[in-house]
């Protein structure tokens, strides 16, 4: 018995290390703040040519930072061709850079599809890449005339567009601050604007959360839920980080005003056995994270939690079960443990 023990010690170990949620963040990069200079660059693009970038060029640089096979990539290349395009200014230019070196027949298929024409700039050894401290694919940033850094989006929302747009014509002296702000404010679609602010906070939150940081990450959830109080995913974002920190009744709160509203939101299972299993109420919780498995898209941490729960019961052999599943979706192959 002592060395299934230790056995499903390593498991946990293992599971805790390599169960994250997704990474994502909010709209900034780490080695860079606004009004700071922009790094410098000469790297080769992806038709052999040279592409620079060196402060005080007097033209505005919106630089796309994408990632192959990637769709929010796509679209951010898609829509930032269609912006410059649009503002149609000599004084606007757009690169396009990756570090995936290795897909250049993937990126030159993608352009030929979107008559996209703007170089493609290959960070081999992702130089900008740490210069810039990137946190999320696509980064997106618009410099100052000068070179400093003006605006960041991380990401692709459903205003990419419309934002990026603003930013632009900012950076280029057409609108002021003042401006700028009322713009962004009079979006054409100002639910999906709220709905889009809410996401970004969420994903914020999931970036600060798998590097610990649960006061921020439930700073970020609040903040979410401020941009968009009928988010139900910022809700049960929220009740679980709520459950990590230890606030278990503000959890149980959270998620009951919730389910008197829509009871089958996908992830409550879940949280309510997280609920239960922390005041150790080992049947109901048990029952809520079966269900979880089959309500919630992620039935990865439902695995997990169900067997911490055998675990904790001295069901080894389920709990060893459950550890199983869990890592074979994490790992996507087959696992399987030494008798």
């Amino acid at each position: 018995m002592t060395q299934r023990v230790l056995a499903l010690k390593l498991v946990t170990l293992a599971l805790l290390m390599l169960l994250v949620l997704p990474a994502a963040a909010a709209d900034r990069v780490r080695n860079v703040e606004p009004g700071n200079p922009l790094p410098t660059f000469q790297r080769a693009g992806l038709d052999g040519e040279s592409i620079t970038f060196e402060r005080n060029s007097g033209d505005v640089l919106v630089l796309v930072y994408l990632s192959a096979h990637q769709t929010q990539s796509e679209r951010a290349m898609k829509a930032a061709h269609a912006v410059v395009k649009d503002i149609a200014s000599s004084d606007l230019r757009l690169v396009y850079m990756t570090a995936d070196v290795v897909q250049l027949g993937y990126f030159r298929e993608i352009r030929k599809e979107g008559e996209i024409t703007e170089p493609l700039a290959l960070d081999e050894g992702h130089l900008t890449y740490g210069e810039l401290g990137l946190i999320v694919f696509p980064t997106t940033v618009v410099s100052s005339r000068e070179g400093d850094l003006l605006h960041v989006l991380s990401g692709w929302t459903r205003d990419y567009e419309y934002q990026l747009e603003a930013y632009c014509r900012h950076a280029m002296g057409e609108l002021d601050g003042v401006a700028l702000a009322d713009r962004l404010k009079r979006s054409p679609q100002a639910i999906d604007e709220a709905r889009a602010r809410a996401d970004r906070h969420r994903a914020a939150a999931a970036v600060l959360r798998s590097k610990g940081m649960l006061a921020d990450a439930a700073r970020e959830l609040k903040a979410a839920l401020a941009a968009n109080p009928a988010s139900a995913a910022a809700i049960v974002d929220l009740a679980d980080v709520l459950v990590a920190q230890g606030h278990v009744d503000e959890a149980e709160e959270r998620i009951k005003a919730l389910v008197a509203q829509s009871p089958d939101v996908q992830g409550v299972r879940l949280v309510q056995g997280l609920i239960h299993l922390k005041r150790r109420e080992l049947e109901q919780a048990e029952r809520m994270l079966r269900d979880s498995l089959l309500m919630n898209p992620d039935p990865t941490r439902a695995h997990y939690f169900l067997g911490r729960l055998y675990e904790q019961k001295g069901q080894y052999k389920d709990a060893m079960e459950h550890y199983r599943e869990a890592l074979k979706k994490v790992m996507k192959e087959p696992v399987e443990f030494l008798p």
